[in-house]
């Protein structure tokens, strides 16, 4: 049997009006409504949050510093002093100034001797500031929502929320017959 193409869109047509028809009737007719339900309890869903932050202080730490110091050269001073005395005293004419000089250099050589041990290391605190920081972590609990019981139409009900909603909820309610 050959259709023609007029035919297929009526035949398609008349069952797509047979199927939007039967679908009709298999879903019975639902109302819809809104009212408010008793709120039993609200407890909050909390989370611990950490937070991190920086905490410095500032210490003071007593360092020993060594020094070392050399003493003045007071025994090659007071040698050259005291053997240009000398060879100024021993010496005459002439050679009183070669006498002086040979006595202060003499002096001074001897005395220096006694300089040769003359430097000495000091031992000396000194105190500075150190700064010392470390990360805290401190911790805070958040309110992430609330846990809901309601009461409506004698049956209790909890869900979810992400606020606090009082003593009475608003509610959506349908309506529709049971199926057979």
């Amino acid at each position: 049997m050959i259709i023609t193409t007029r035919h297929s869109l009526t035949t398609a047509l008349a069952l797509a009006g047979l199927c939007v028809g039967t679908l009709a009737a298999a879903q019975p007719y639902a109302q819809s409504f809104s009212d408010s339900a008793r709120v039993v309890s609200a407890t909050p869903i909390v989370d611990r949050v950490s937070e991190p932050r920086q905490e410095c202080r500032t210490e003071y730490r007593t360092i020993e510093q060594s020094r070392t110091e050399s003493s003045p050269p007071v025994g090659a001073i007071a040698g050259g002093i005291v053997g240009g005395l000398i060879g100024h005293q021993i010496g005459s004419g002439r050679g009183n100034t070669a006498a002086t000089i040979g006595g202060a250099a003499a002096g001074a050589a001897i005395g220096s001797q006694y300089d040769r041990g003359g430097t000495q290391t000091y031992v000396e605190p000194s105190t500075r500031e150190v700064q010392r920081c470390e990360t805290v972590n401190d911790t805070r609990d958040v309110i992430r929502g609330y846990t809901v019981v309601y009461s409506y139409g004698g049956r209790q009900f909890t869900t979810e929320l992400p606020y606090d909603p009082g003593q009475r909820l608003n509610v959506d309610v349908s309506v529709a017959p049971q199926p057979r």
